[in-house]
Formats: C-alpha cells, structure tokens, sequence
C-alpha cells in the first residue's frame, strides 16, 4: 500500500508596514532558517503549527517531507530580494521533488513583501501553480492572519490558532493535516468561502 507523501514549507513573517526595520534575507537567517531534517529535529517537541503536522504525520501515517521554512520577528516589510531568495529555493524543492499527495503550509498569515501587499496569497498561488488544482494543500494560520479571499481560493483547508497567547498551534496544525489527509482519501471534499465585510476589529 503506498504511503502518502506530504511536504512541509512555509515562509512565517508578522509583517509591521510602520517598523523601519525591513525583513531583509539576513535578518531570517539571523533569526530561522531551516531545511530538511532540520526542520523536525527543531520544532518536534515543541508547541508550534509544524509541531502539529509532525505529530499527524505520525498518528495518521504518512511520510512528511520537510522542504523548507523560513522565519523572522516582527519587523518591517519583506524586501523582495529576500521574498526571492527565500521562495524560490522552496518553491524549486517543491516542484523538483513531487509529485505530491498533498502540501502543508506553515505561514504566519500576515505577511507583507515590497513585491506582493498580500504575501500569503502570493505564496499560495504559486504552491497552487507548481502542484496543480487537484493537490489538496492546507494552510495553519496564527489567529492575528490577514485571510484574503485569494489565499481562500488557492488553499483547500484553512485553519486558524483560536487562543491569545497562542496555545493551540500545534492541535490545529493537527486539525489541519488530519483534514488533507481526508481529502487525499476522498473522504471528504473540502469546500471554503470567506466574507470580508469592511470592518477593523481592535484586537
């Protein structure tokens, strides 16, 4: 019986348009970096979303590949030259390395580069492009995400942290993973729809 195959990659960045601090390429590797084994041996015992996937990938018994994921504070906006770098080493791992049976994101959600005002669904769209229409990918967003309508349309299962402080990370990236691993079967068909109406919501 073939085991399914999974990747993990994911560019996590609460980007603040007001710091004057930009999200330069060495400022992720100052602060997070990794690829392939690194990737587990770092966040398995810990609480975070990939934490989560890992422990699915355990429980449900699929083979998790880790590609890459990249990761800094809360500065400034993403230079494009770091988007650049950071995306298309994930992105060529992705497409060189399928095919997939399914891909799981691990993006904070509110991430803004020079290039893309909406990183995510930059991201996403490209994931989207590179495994084809009929790869269920899933996304785990921090609750503070900016959801667009188009990281809507390019995801099949978006879930979101529910808690401040953000205790839940690595049960809703469970939550996540167990429902890919529905839809690969073809037990479910999952479906998304979000309504944005014109709001601020002081948190």
């Amino acid at each position: 019986k073939k085991v399914m195959r999974i990747a993990i990659l994911g560019i996590s960045h609460e980007t603040n348009t007001f710091s004057v601090t930009p999200a330069t390429f060495e400022e992720f590797e100052k602060k997070e970096i990794k690829r392939r084994d690194e990737i587990i041996r770092h966040f398995e015992k810990s609480n975070y979303t990939i934490a989560g996937y890992i422990q699915a990938s355990k429980e449900l018994n699929f083979e998790l590949v880790p590609l890459m994921y990249a990761n800094t504070g809360p500065i400034g906006t993403i230079t494009k030259d770091a988007y650049e770098k950071l995306s298309s080493e994930m992105f060529a791992m992705l497409k060189n390395e399928g095919p997939w049976d399914g891909v799981l994101i691990a993006n904070h959600g509110a991430a803004v580069s020079e290039e893309y005002p909406d990183m995510d669904a930059e991201f996403t769209n490209t994931v989207r492009k590179i495994v084809g229409k009929d790869t269920p990918v899933g996304i785990t967003f921090d609750m503070h995400a900016n959801i667009s309508k188009e990281t809507v349309k390019n995801t099949d299962i978006c879930i979101v942290w529910r808690t401040c402080p953000h205790l839940d990370a690595k049960p809703r990236a469970f939550k996540c993973a167990s429902l890919l691993v529905k839809a690969i079967k073809k037990e479910i068909v999952p479906t998304q729809f979000i309504e944005a109406p014109p709001m601020l919501v002081n948190i």
